[in-house]
């Protein structure tokens, strides 16, 4: 990815995080999706994705997205032994409140 790409990856991923922030789910989630557009890999946008879906109350789409942005760190960082303690701790709050 070109350091341009990565320049605007990074500003819409700012306006992602700041419109959830402020509670504005729908752009923040626009912003996401313009992201995974072209990175649909971006582990950080589908932790997000996540928390955006959480917070509308989808939480089987949620849970979907958590376990896909555990799935692209494990392909993106074969060697690490877990991931990070975030995208765990989303999967297993989440789990439980399908479950319940």
């Amino acid at each position: 990815m070109s350091k341009t790409m990565r320049d605007r990856e990074e500003t819409i991923q700012f306006l992602a995080e700041y419109s959830f922030k402020k509670g504005l789910y729908d752009d923040a989630r626009a912003h996401v999706l313009s992201i995974l557009e072209s990175n649909p890999s971006s582990i950080r946008s589908l932790a997000l994705l996540g928390n955006i879906e959480e917070m509308k109350g989808e939480l089987h789409s949620a849970l979907s997205t958590y376990v896909k942005a555990f799935e692209e760190f494990e392909k993106m960082y074969p060697d690490l032994d877990e991931a990070p303690d975030g995208i765990i701790s989303n999967i297993e709050r989440v789990l439980e409140l399908v479950s319940n």
